[in-house]
């Protein structure tokens, strides 16, 4: 309905821009944007031609969201050891479920899907992506803390492109991706693209039986039940027609993947099917005065997921539960001048969940247990007011804003039905949301920012229910309130020493109270999450990208310092550090390559030499040990992991990649938790706890084909 509606409302809208007048009110539009100024939006932005996802342990392609990094120390991109179970990013507190994830302006992460799956995202043909640290304005919604990632499209008007590109490596880990994109008119254009990953996730790790004490049991075995095989196929439509710019967005994905059992080699027959379907519609009208517009976007998801577990691996008995979710989203923002060099920005959302629960399998005797099926709603409403006012001559800006969302949670089930001793509740939650944002350019390129804000996070649907694999629901969270300021100092310099290096650094502390904060924790190979009473995060974030030599050499590191500590008054957990953050955290990525020109001339343009560009990259990354439950006993040990890749691109059209991962790469190493009477052996795993590929090699090539035009 709200996929209708707003398509209904694109042709109403572009229908109301003539012909006769597009030319003119393109060219009012243009000069609106330049006496509108800058917008007042504390945070970096960073544009990358293409953004592609790739199988993991797969590295990436030189043009990935791992570019980030470079914009912004503290974002990591996560994935847990079970290969493509997801591939979400974290700032500062780690937990990839405080960061809203936006495609075209309407929200990635869905009813029962939690973390966004960015492998399996449309992301081959974005324009740019904007990153928010920090501060993030309202439309992202009430609960980003840390930030929030906007991952947009634009209309094409280039000539035809056409794109392929396959990889294979280590583990039989594969992708085949393909796609387009082209201009059917000047101000109308579309674009698709499928792609297929998969792996067997046979690598080998260090097991401790389950008994970390005795070394008598430890082995290195071969991940079992760690395959996937994903697919997806998505298709883009954009026009513009005078002041109206439309766009339409449609993809889907299907996997299958096997959930592996804690702590077993062998095979646990356990496997996890996700079909998913969503459909983004987006429609924006500049109005005549200066930086002035209408948008509306809506968005239509529909999700389905099949957990099976013939063999008991999970749980007191075998399982077959179907879970279907359906979200509708639509949300209205105008932005409007108020005053010299102030404009008012008025949003409002509008969110419906449907999640219903059919267990097929009884849990136990369903003469005495529930029968496990059960339908859960909720809806969300929300509404806020942002100002962005720039004062002496645009160096300082202050933005001000507040936002009030309802939820109406429909949780609790009849008697019978949902899971054993079901907890869930028919509550309403109101939430209040002020925030005030500055920053001030101290002269060209230096500027300080600072923030503050109030946010109340309800818990996801994932967070209450889980999704019988990986994640465990806790149906008792409570949502969770927090504090935070944070302030610091940006450059970005171009040009620098004759105007052959560019280099940008930042320097950035930051502070988080929050009541009732939703942690995951580990217990025997699955993820639950829990409040935490009272916590509180603090920190400090370092960074810098060099850019040298028109490009031949470049440099981006990244360091973050963060405290997390559990600050109630509970005498065990009070002063122990928070689960699933490490306290130091590096990131080093150094980069040299040159642009050739060969001796040999493209026979398809005659005179123009055929390019070759190689490169060699190296990445080095660190974290420091962390705990996986509130009170210190499930330890990770200190993670560092190297890898190299070389490059080559011929004519700009042609990519070949080799990658070396995890070399040197140790599978365990030595801890001593409070409690223990002595060090054991404990797997080095990524920041879930889940154990991590040793070396691995990613070979592939990547064909792009720009056409010309009438091809």
């Amino acid at each position: 309905m709200a996929m209708i509606g707003s398509l209904l409302l694109a042709a109403a809208l572009l229908a109301w821009a003539s012909p006769a007048e597009a030319e003119a009110e393109a060219e009012a539009e243009a000069e609106a944007e330049a006496e509108a100024g800058p917008p007042a939006q504390m945070h970096e932005i960073g544009r990358v031609v293409t953004v592609e996802g790739g199988a993991v342990p797969a590295p990436r392609p030189a043009e990935t969201l791992a570019h980030l990094h470079a914009y912004a120390p503290g974002l990591t991109l996560s994935s847990p050891g079970e290969l493509g179970r997801f591939s979400g990013v974290a700032l500062r507190r780690g937990g990839s479920l405080a960061i809203p994830i936006v495609l075209d302006g309407a929200p990635l992460h869905g009813s029962v899907a939690g973390p966004v799956e960015l492998e399996g995202a449309p992301l081959g043909e974005l324009a740019d992506i904007e990153l928010h640290r920090g501060h993030a304005p309202l439309r992202y919604g009430s609960g980003a803390l840390g930030g929030a990632v906007d991952l947009r499209g634009e209309l094409y008007g280039g000539p035809p492109r056409l794109w392929a590109e396959a990889g294979v490596g280590s583990f039989w880990t594969r992708a085949l991706r393909g796609g387009f994109v082209l201009a059917l008119r000047p101000r109308l254009s579309l674009a698709g693209a499928v792609d297929y990953a998969g792996s067997r996730g046979n690598f080998r790790y260090f097991d401790d039986g389950g008994t970390p004490q005795l070394a008598g049991d430890d082995l290195v075995r071969r991940r079992a039940s760690n395959y996937y095989d994903r697919s997806g196929a998505s298709l883009r439509l954009d026009h513009r027609r005078g002041p109206v710019q439309a766009s339409t967005l449609v993809f889907g994905q299907w996997q299958l993947a096997g959930v592996p059992a804690a702590n077993r080699a062998r095979p646990s027959g356990a496997t996890l099917t996700n079909v998913s379907l969503r459909s983004i519609s987006r429609v924006r009208r500049t109005l005549s005065q200066p930086g002035a517009h209408l948008e509306w976007v809506a968005s239509v998801a529909g999700d389905g997921r099949v957990f099976r577990d013939p063999e008991v691996a999970f749980g007191p008995a075998a399982d077959d539960e179907r879970i279907m979710s359906l979200e509708l989203w639509l949300a209205p923002r105008l932005r409007l001048p108020v005053w010299r060099q102030g404009w008012v920005t008025l949003t409002s959302e509008l969110r419906g969940e449907w999640v219903d629960v059919r267990e097929r399998a009884s849990a136990l005797d369903p003469a005495q247990l529930s029968s496990g099926d059960a339908r859960r709603r909720r809806l969300i409403a929300g509404v806020g007011a942002e100002l962005e006012q720039w004062l002496y001559d645009r160096r300082w800006a202050i933005t001000p804003g507040i936002r009030v969302d309802l939820l109406a949670n429909q949780f609790a089930v009849p008697a019978g039905q949902g899971e054993f001793e079901d907890r869930g509740q028919d509550r309403a939650v109101l939430g209040i949301s002020p925030r005030l944002a500055t920053k001030f350019m101290i002269y060209e390129g230096l500027a300080l920012h600072a923030s503050a804000l109030r946010i109340l996070r309800p818990p996801t649907l994932l967070e209450l229910f889980g999704d019988r694999g990986v994640f465990a629901g806790n149906e008792g969270l409570r949502a969770e309130a927090s504090s935070k300021i944070d302030g610091g100092l940006r450059y970005a310099g171009e040009g620098l020493g004759g105007r052959s290096i560019d280099l940008s650094a930042q320097v950035t502390g930051f502070v988080a109270w929050t009541s009732d904060a939703i942690h995951w924790t580990r217990s025997e190979g699955v993820l639950s999450p829990v409040n935490v009473a009272s916590a509180r995060v603090r920190g400090i974030e370092l960074g810098a990208s060099l850019r040298a030599f028109a490009g031949d050499l470049a440099i981006d590191w990244g360091y973050t310092l963060v405290d997390g500590r559990n600050v109630t008054n509970d005498f065990d957990q009070r002063g122990r550090a928070l689960p699933g953050l490490a306290r130091h955290n590096l990131l080093l990525r150094p980069s040299g390559g040159h642009r050739f020109a060969a001796t040999g001339a493209d026979q398809r343009r005659p005179g123009r030499r055929v390019s070759l560009e190689p490169r060699l990259s190296y990445e080095l990354d660190y974290a420091s040990p962390s705990v996986l439950d509130l009170g210190g006993r499930d330890p990770l040990p200190a993670r560092l992991l190297h890898a190299i890749a070389a490059s080559l691109r011929i004519a700009d059209s042609v990519e070949l990649l080799v990658e070396l991962r995890g070399l040197s790469h140790r599978r365990w190493a030595e801890v001593s938790p409070g409690g223990w009477p002595g060090p054991y052996r404990a797997a080095i795993s990524d920041a879930m706890g889940f154990p991590l590929p040793g070396p691995s090699v990613w070979t592939s090539i990547r064909v792009d084909l720009r056409l010309r035009r009438g091809s």
